[in-house]
């Protein structure tokens, strides 16, 4: 039986970006795609949904802001997942006066400019 690969794609892709990985081992792995946006909403997380139904733990693979969210599945959901990647991703994007990243407000225009985006 293969293994079950979550992939989540990043902030500026879609799910294309997994194309060639995925053909040039789909022959050891079954792959679901799950886009960065469907994973914003807290009551409606297709990803949350899916670790949830799923019976055996999977792995799962998250790129760029993916990755970012990869993360928060698996610290939800940690027996859901058997192994877990981070590709070009960090562990938190946001800056603060522990960390540093992106400036908070810049996140908030860079969300506002999606949300206007895709209206």
């Amino acid at each position: 039986m293969k293994k079950k690969v979550l992939l989540i794609s990043g902030w500026a892709t879609d799910n294309d970006v997994w194309d060639d990985m995925i053909e040039d081992i789909s022959n050891e792995f079954s792959f679901e795609r799950i886009l960065w946006s469907e994973c914003l909403d807290s009551k409606n997380n297709r990803l949350f949904k899916m670790l949830e139904k799923t019976k055996d733990p999977i792995i799962v693979i998250g790129s760029s802001l993916g990755g970012l969210l990869a993360l928060q599945a698996v610290i939800k959901y940690p027996s859901k997942c058997s192994e877990f990647i981070m590709i070009s991703s960090t562990a938190k994007m946001v800056k603060d006066k522990h960390y540093v990243g992106v400036d908070p407000k810049i996140i908030s225009e860079i969300g506002r400019a999606s949300c206007r985006e895709r209206v």
